[in-house]
């Protein structure tokens, strides 16, 4: 399987812009992404233009290889605009990625073990589960203090 074409429509939602990019395959496959940053819709349209010859021909099943040429393949790191075009793309891959193996979305990745149950997505309780929120900053309490914590701490824990 391969992508064939990467497509972008920006849609007026009532209240706000919204940005949804389509990766067609040549399997009839095709996914749905959505660009999370609103009031610069056309700066996203532009980088995703910019990356499409870069997927044109690529397996849409590499994703996260996908995700590294496109973060790290600038001289520049991805940031705010071109982050926000990449989770796009990175999206609808994931899209696809499970409508090619006929699973939800939400079970493509190993981090969870699927429990059928109604409403499950990823931002639900796989994501408590993922072993790849481990890097995430853990909380210092006092010793001895059993309050939890309100934010994280800004140093780094070891």
């Amino acid at each position: 399987m391969k992508i064939t074409n990467v497509e972008t429509y920006a849609v007026w939602g009532g209240f706000r812009n919204f940005l949804f990019v389509v990766v067609d395959t040549d399997a009839g496959i095709s996914g749905v992404g959505e660009a999370g940053i609103t009031g610069r819709e056309l700066a996203v349209v532009g980088a995703i233009e910019h990356f499409k010859p870069l997927l044109i021909g690529q397996d849409p099943f590499r994703t996260e290889h996908l995700w590294q040429v496109l973060f790290r393949g600038g001289f520049f790191p991805a940031q705010r605009i071109i982050a926000s075009a990449i989770s796009a793309i990175d999206i609808a891959l994931w899209d696809i990625k499970g409508k090619a193996l006929g699973v939800p979305m939400s079970w493509s990745s190993r981090a969870c073990k699927p429990k059928p149950r109604a409403g499950s997505s990823c931002a639900g309780g796989c994501r408590r589960r993922a072993s790849c929120w481990s890097h995430a900053r853990r909380c210092r309490r006092p010793s001895g203090s059993s309050r939890p914590c309100a934010r994280p701490s800004a140093t780094r824990s070891s």
